[in-house]
């Protein structure tokens, strides 16, 4: 595998300050304080499965990201390093922002957010899109507040919590090229994974196998048919999964590279000790289980990519735990997967069903 390719950023909040003491005072040099991302965890919400180590705040995959509530005004800009050319949705108080392509070189620039109003601000940083099947990595070092009386710090965390397993947790490729204009691009803020938690109003993890589903695996044995303890064991050096929190509900959704060739390709070839869907269906549902809870509510979400799992999954729903969420097939963005409007149908069922079946 390629080497990961490291983007380096730095946020920087420029605070434009109304000034009433007299000229050449002391109070009228801005103060500046330098936070690191590494160390000071609490100033900042996690979701996706964006993880932290000593390099900083990594993303290394589509539909993750951070955000954090700030007071100040006037400019928000981040100075980052990058080897590669990726996607940044920015959200600021709720509304999308900027849609920002990065550049290749050391120490860019560019501003994510101009003229705030002074006040408490909510800004969000999604990772969009991905130019190689998730391998590269955004390490977020440290944030820099200038100005006057700025405060910083995580945002709530949300009531509901909502972990997606599977493939196929973007919206496709090769879709919506006037916005994304490179090919393979992911848009993972139309996944149906992003939109549903959104709907919900919900905070969310996702643990994926990154382009690999759950048998056609081509890393080191030790992450084989693992749906924990990693986030994503398409790596060959995968991050272990961190949350305290136990989901509410897991949304299991199997794709392209969970059929019946792979099931058999990877069992004779000694990947995985599943000889039949039964058996690994089940193991699954016990990794979930062991995860969150013998009583966690589990749905399965099928149908978008292929039907082989039909039966197995209407057997597993005998149980009062495990729910069935059928959506229709739709691999019409490219490449086999499912384009961005049907994410926006499969977004659209599992929260009509999660409303009415699950969160009562």
């Amino acid at each position: 595998m390629k080497k990961m390719l490291l983007i380096l950023l730095t946020l920087t909040f420029c605070l434009c300050v109304a000034c009433s003491n007299t000229a050449g005072g002391a109070d009228d040099v801005p103060s500046e304080v330098v936070v690191n991302l590494a160390t000071d965890t609490t100033l900042y919400k996690t979701f996706g499965r964006t993880y932290v180590n000593d390099e900083g705040l990594n993303m290394d995959f589509p539909a993750q990201g951070f955000e954090f509530e700030a007071e100040c005004s006037g400019t928000v800009s981040i100075q980052y390093s990058g080897s590669v050319k990726t996607y940044f949705q920015v959200y600021v108080d709720g509304e999308a922002g900027l849609r920002i392509c990065t550049k290749m070189g050391e120490s860019l620039t560019c501003a994510i957010a101009e003229n705030l109003p002074e006040g408490k601000h909510v800004i969000r940083l999604v990772r969009d899109s991905d130019a190689a099947r998730g391998a590269e990595l955004m390490a977020i070092r440290s944030v820099t507040f200038t100005g006057k009386k700025s405060t910083v710090k995580a945002t709530a965390e949300k009531p509901l919590y909502i972990e997606f397993v599977g493939d196929s947790i973007t919206a496709g490729k090769y879709t919506s090229m006037e916005d994304v204009g490179t090919e393979g691009m992911h848009k993972a803020t139309n996944s149906y994974a992003y939109l549903t938690a959104a709907a919900l109003d919900a905070d969310y993890s996702v643990i994926a196998k990154g382009g690999c589903g759950y048998f056609r695996i081509k890393t080191s044995p030790k992450t084989m048919n693992q749906l924990y303890p990693y986030y994503n064991g398409f790596l060959l050096n995968p991050q272990k999964y961190q949350t305290a929190r136990k989901a509410d509900v897991v949304v299991l959704a199997l794709g392209t590279n969970d059929n019946e060739t792979y099931v058999k390709e990877s069992y004779n070839n000694g990947t995985v000790p599943f000889a039949t869907y039964d058996e690994a269906l089940n193991d699954m549902l016990s990794q979930i289980r062991g995860q969150h809870g013998e009583d966690v509510p589990i749905v399965l979400m099928y149908g978008m990519m292929n039907s082989v799992w039909e039966d197995n999954f209407k057997n597993a729903a005998k149980d009062e735990r495990v729910h069935l969420v059928k959506v229709p097939q739709n691999r019409e963005g490219g490449n086999d997967h499912p384009s961005v409007e049907g994410h926006k149908v499969f977004s659209q069922q599992l929260v009509d069903y999660l409303k009415t079946n699950v969160l009562k």
